[in-house]
Parts: C-alpha cells; sequence; structure tokens
C-alpha cells in the first residue's frame, strides 16, 4: 500500500459501540494496515458525512471512503435504512459497503444483499478473528480500482 493516505485507504467506520470500533481500529494495527479510519456513531451523521453536509463538509478531513463497515443497529437511523438511502444515489452506490454485525437474522442478509452490501459478516469475538477479518476485508479493498 502506498505510505501516502489516499482516497484508496479511507474508510469509514459507522459503528456506535465504542469496544467494536477499539477492536475493529486494533485490528487495523494488528494487520498492520496504513489506513485512515473515520468513524461516525449514527446513521444520520453516516449520511451527512457522505453528502459533506453539516460538520462534514470540508472534504479534505473528511473525504470519500473507498469502503464503508456498517453496523446494522446505528440509532438515529439504523443501517438498513441507510442502506436503502445509500442506493437512491447514483455518486454513492460505488462504494462497496461491508455489513458488520451482531444480527444473524436471515432476513437482514438478503436485505442488506438486495440493498447493494457486497458483505454481511457476523462481528467476530475474539481480536483474532477480527485481525483475519481485516486482512480478508483488505484483499477486496486493495484489489478494488482506486479513485484518488
Amino acid at each position: 500500500m502506498k505510505d501516502q493516505i489516499t482516497k484508496k485507504n479511507v474508510l469509514l467506520i459507522a459503528e456506535d459501540d465504542d469496544d467494536h470500533y477499539f477492536l475493529i481500529q486494533n485490528a487495523f494495527q494488528g494487520a498492520k494496515l496504513e489506513a485512515k479510519l473515520c468513524r461516525v456513531t449514527n446513521g444520520v451523521d453516516l449520511l451527512q458525512y457522505l453528502h459533506h453536509e453539516g460538520v462534514f463538509q470540508d472534504k479534505k478531513k473528511y473525504p470519500l471512503p473507498s469502503m464503508i463497515i456498517l453496523d446494522l443497529n446505528l440509532p438515529k437511523k439504523d443501517g438498513r435504512a441507510v442502506l436503502k438511502e445509500i442506493g437512491t444515489f447514483p455518486d454513492l452506490k460505488g462504494i462497496p459497503i461491508t455489513v458488520l454485525t451482531t444480527s444473524i437474522n436471515e432476513e437482514d442478509r438478503n436485505n442488506s444483499y438486495k440493498l447493494g452490501a457486497k458483505f454481511f459478516i457476523k462481528k467476530p469475538v475474539l481480536f483474532k478473528e477480527y485481525v483475519e477479518l481485516i486482512k480478508m476485508l483488505e484483499v477486496f479493498w486493495a484489489s478494488s480500482p482506486a479513485e484518488n
């Protein structure tokens, strides 16, 4: 990966649970991946980030991500509603979305894929599993076309 942070290695993490975010953040370090992780804690902020609205107007500080990691159970607007809304904006449809959730509901899985998610993954329990997950996502992420 490049030493310089570009859109290619900006990931937007939509996660309201501090402990889960901490695990994701540390898994990136454990996997030795260079990435700028941006975090939002609810669905409304996620959509404002993607549209550069509100506190997210500065496009240099809040660049469009090369991937979104989305928790389904977000406050204010849940991940299901966010997926549906993202799908209505052609300029956002190309951003791959990984649903990372505690849900084991088959309907959640099917609907997530129908709404455009690339992956639907149950949140790991162990830190080692988070590192393996991040490495797996990096393979997909690194093979996606760069849009710097």
